[in-house]
């Protein structure tokens, strides 16, 4: 009886892990179409390199995904900016413990990523 009541728990549990794994690969299906299709730059930054951009950030800086991940932020942003960009990035990472957005836009004309203030 213990044993057929223990299979039978183990069976229940996995049945819940699949439950959960099945959720989370929908949200992932969800989120990928939602960064693929969005028409905003959308980058992923771990460790100020490039983990993850979406279509529009890559069409936007002339980049392959192949060229464009594992680069360093830095590498896009003008040396005139950096500092302050730096800075914010500072008080990001201690505002939201490591996650970090950067919005950002380009100066017309001048080809320069701004980060905003």
């Amino acid at each position: 009886m213990a044993f057929n009541s223990m299979v039978s728990s183990l069976i229940s549990e996995k049945e819940k892990i699949n439950d959960v794994l099945r959720k989370l690969q929908r949200s992932e299906e969800q989120y990928k179409v939602l960064t693929e299709s969005s028409l905003t730059n959308i980058a992923m930054i771990r460790n100020e390199a490039f983990v993850f951009a979406n279509r529009r950030m890559l069409e936007s800086l002339n980049y392959e995904s192949d060229d464009f991940i594992g680069m360093t932020v830095w590498h896009i942003i003008h040396s005139a900016d950096r500092i302050r960009v730096k800075t914010g990035f500072r008080l990001w990472k201690i505002m939201w413990q490591g996650w970090i957005t950067l919005n950002a836009g380009w100066f017309p004309g001048t080809g320069r990523l701004s980060g905003s203030s």
